[in-house]
């Protein structure tokens, strides 16, 4: 098929697709599992190689920030953030560090570029929300991760920025027997929609929430150590509103996806 008969979320729901965007920040030393305990409403002590969903909260229970976390060793690890929150996650990170930490935080979006979505990478049977790194060609160094923002199968690539172009073309070369096809950012909107996935800025903001928008799991109450303790409280009046995504049939077009065509049953947020 061309890709003028098909939509791009249609593509990467049953194709292969390459899109890039992310902000990164990495954050070492002795101290980096308590700080980040401290301000991540989620459990981050997990095994080296494991990732972890989780927002930064303000006093009121709201999100400053939606993001995942990757445990890369027992004193490092690698935050993925919404691009455009890349001021505002530094900023509120240092605000909030405790001033007697030694806590090394460095925004490392220059050193990196990308995503990838393919099982071209011959990395299968790898179970979701799992970190490595590999080579691709003669690029090393390469961060792999298997998660999605769009709950399709495939993985994030993480490419030291002067690898950049040789990894994309040694992906869309390997992937040309696959169908391969580069995307945008507009169709991942339309497959989070579709799979009720919450995007920042239109369902998360700082005045939503995880109750509110079905990410309590994603608040561990009992952590000892956190930043969070008038969120816990609010978090523990209830909630004063819910998200809740509907399916509906022969709705025709919907352009609530950055003006693409729905698949199969429309959603809306």
């Amino acid at each position: 098929m061309l890709a003028s008969d098909v939509s791009w979320p249609h593509l990467s729901s049953y194709a292969y697709v390459l899109c890039s965007f992310s902000h990164l920040l990495q954050s070492t030393g002795g101290q980096a599992l308590e700080v980040l305990q401290y301000l991540f409403s989620n459990d981050l002590d997990v095994p080296v190689g494991h990732i972890v969903h989780t927002g930064m909260l303000n006093h009121n229970g709201g999100y400053e920030n939606d993001c995942s976390i990757a445990r890369l060793n027992k004193r490092s690890f690698f935050m993925i953030s919404p691009t455009d929150q890349q001021v505002h996650c530094w900023a509120w990170l240092k605000k909030h560090m405790p001033e007697d930490s030694n806590l090394f935080l460095e925004d490392v979006t220059w050193k990196y570029t990308g995503e990838g979505s393919c099982q071209l990478l011959d990395w299968s049977g790898t179970p979701l929300d799992q970190d490595r790194e590999m080579s691709v060609g003669y690029a090393n160094g390469i961060r792999v991760m298997s998660m999605t923002h769009t709950g399709e199968p495939g993985f994030m690539l993480y490419i030291p920025i002067e690898y950049a172009l040789h990894v994309y073309n040694e992906v869309m070369s390997v992937g040309q027997k696959y169908g391969i096809r580069n995307s945008g950012y507009y169709a991942l909107r339309s497959l989070r929609i579709e799979k009720f996935f919450a995007f920042w800025g239109q369902d998360l903001d700082a005045f939503t929430t995880p109750m509110e928008c079905g990410r309590e799991f994603r608040v561990k109450l009992d952590k000892a150590a956190s930043a969070l303790k008038a969120s816990l409280v609010c978090l523990g009046r209830g909630a004063k509103q819910l998200d809740s995504p509907l399916q509906v049939e022969n709705l025709g077009e919907d352009g609530a996806g950055g003006s693409e065509k729905p698949l199969g049953t429309p959603s809306l947020p």
